[in-house]
């Protein structure tokens, strides 16, 4: 799995893509949402989990928050904070379900969803570098 950022260039800019045919990534992603979500975790950093790499030195902490907050908020140049309350994981685990249950037939389909609308910085999950 990827995770790289996008400043500029389309219309969805900026955008964080979360991108890989494996369906192991969009599994261990909804673990450590799930561990968000249930206060096994605090955050989680994307770009340390097991089989995700950067791009461009693109990192994304996944944090628990008490409140709704308004999307992704870039730290520093290339360093990101994902701010989300329980039911919020959740409803991104959701998201990612038709990721981890892909069938022979559409595995080499392209697919994305968007994470996060809210906030400038969007999140793309995606299958492929392309959305």
């Amino acid at each position: 799995m990827k995770l790289e950022y996008f400043a500029n260039g389309c219309q969805d800019c900026p955008l964080i893509l979360i991108y890989g045919a494996e369906e192991t990534g969009a599994l261990s992603l909804s673990q450590a949402l799930s561990q968000i979500a249930t206060g096994a975790a605090n955050f989680v950093d994307v770009q340390v989990m097991a089989n995700f790499d950067t791009v461009n030195g693109c990192n994304l902490r996944i944090q628990n928050s008490k409140h709704e907050a308004n999307g992704v908020q870039m730290t520093e140049e290339n360093s990101f904070i994902w701010a989300l309350t329980a039911d919020e994981c959740e409803d991104k685990i959701g998201l990612l379900e038709p990721f981890s249950k892909r069938t022979d037939d559409d595995t080499a389909k392209h697919r994305h969803q968007f994470m996060e609308l809210n906030g400038e910085i969007k999140v793309i999950f995606s299958t492929d570098r392309q959305w």
